[in-house]
């Protein structure tokens, strides 16, 4: 089960780190990023783990909270949650199509193997 955690933690700070790449690539050196694959790694899988939803939420303040000092520009603190709800949205989109074009349920797409 840790395993599970492990790779569904490394899979989001993955996603996150490349919406920071994208979002901020001019103004941060690349060896800041491994900082943040690594942070947001870790805050991920504490909150699989130990099932503590505010996780999330500390993960996303703390890691803006890097990006801000790292870039310097206040207004990227923005750009770690805007990632995450973009992530979301997708995530949710891929499920759905998914569940047309495959004879999959929406029931059977989203459910929560790690709780």
């Amino acid at each position: 089960m840790t395993t599970l955690y492990l790779i569904a933690s490394i899979f989001t700070a993955l996603m996150l780190t490349c919406d920071i790449f994208i979002l901020i690539h001019p103004h941060l050196s690349i060896k800041k990023y491994p900082i943040f694959l690594l942070s947001i790694s870790i805050f991920f899988l504490m909150q699989f783990h130990l099932n503590f939803s505010p996780m999330l939420f500390i993960s996303l303040v703390t890691n803006s909270i890097l990006l801000v000092k790292f870039s310097k520009k206040l207004y990227s603190a923005f750009y770690i949650p805007f990632g995450y709800i973009v992530n979301c949205i997708i995530t949710y989109l891929v499920g759905f199509a998914l569940s047309k074009f495959s004879g999959l349920s929406i029931v059977e797409l989203h459910t929560n193997v790690f709780f």
